[in-house]
């Protein structure tokens, strides 16, 4: 009986250093680089954008993402862009867009805020409506498209699907029944976005949009 007692606490002994050893343990998984790994058209599929254009976008937004140590495999400001890009073009599930590169989701969420906060921050450079001088110019090159006079620009709205949740979800809902952000934007004969609004609920009209705009108080 002493020999049998003796070695089932020798057994609990090795399940406890066992158990202990497999939570100390960390396993970092390779993350495969998809400008590496992926055709250049497989890779405008997957991000909507060229990986030229992924490269200087990261670049741009490199010191406000970029991690100030590499301990604990931390995430590459690349694959930060990627993964951000990649739930632009799709909206989808953080966790399993996780489990595609080895991460958890909450990484995955802090790093879709980092780099959508880095590329806001870019807006002022890229996003500004014409100033005075550059209006007959801007009114020329739209005559020269279709022949309309006195355009400086064409205005559009267009409805972002999101999650609708609490007690003001109701007021997410379009025309169309779906949850969404109206967004307005107005671009130039270059197809370039110059205004871009997107802080109102789905359910809210074009036109209210519009009323309520700095623009449309600039041109008053």
């Amino acid at each position: 009986m002493n020999v049998l007692r003796q070695l089932q606490h020798l057994q609990r002994v090795q399940d406890i250093n066992y158990n202990r050893a497999m939570r100390r343990e960390r396993v970092f998984r390779d993350r495969d680089n998809p400008f590496d790994c992926l055709s250049d058209e497989r890779f405008r599929m997957r991000f909507r954008l060229s990986k030229n254009i992924v490269h200087v976008i990261t670049d741009m937004v490199r010191a406000n993402i970029e991690q100030p140590t590499r301990r604990n495999h931390a995430v590459p400001c690349e694959l930060q862009v990627l993964l951000a890009f990649r739930f632009y073009a799709t909206g989808g599930f953080q966790l399993t867009m996780a489990n595609l590169h080895g991460l958890s989701q909450m990484t995955v969420c802090t790093v879709f805020k980092r780099v959508t906060n880095a590329i806001a921050r870019l807006r002022p450079q890229y996003i500004s409506f014409s100033n005075n001088e550059e209006m007959n110019d801007l009114k020329e090159r739209f005559f020269n498209i279709a022949g309309f006079p006195n355009c400086v620009g064409a205005i559009d709205c267009s409805h972002i699907p999101i999650i609708g949740q609490g007690e003001n979800g109701q007021r997410s809902n379009n025309r169309k029944g779906w949850s969404s952000i109206n967004l307005q934007a107005v671009s130039d004969s270059k197809c370039r976005c110059v205004n871009i609004v997107a802080h109102w609920h789905g359910s809210v009209h074009d036109s209210r949009i519009f009323d309520n705009s700095v623009m449309k108080q600039s041109f008053e």
